[in-house]
């Protein structure tokens, strides 16, 4: 849920909303969750990808 002003010119304030962080860090958790029960190094997968946690 990214809030968007428009300003004239070319750029725009981002904001970001709260919930946003707690739905990402739940799929985090349960995606990390899986690929730790199938042997597979979570925390090195998404180290791979730029995602710290």
């Amino acid at each position: 849920m990214l809030d968007c002003d428009d300003l004239v010119g070319p750029s725009a304030v981002v904001t970001r909303d709260a919930q946003q962080y707690s739905v990402i860090a739940s799929y985090v958790h349960a995606i990390s969750s899986a690929l730790d029960s199938r042997g597979v190094d979570a925390r090195a997968v998404f180290r791979e990808a730029g995602v710290e946690f």
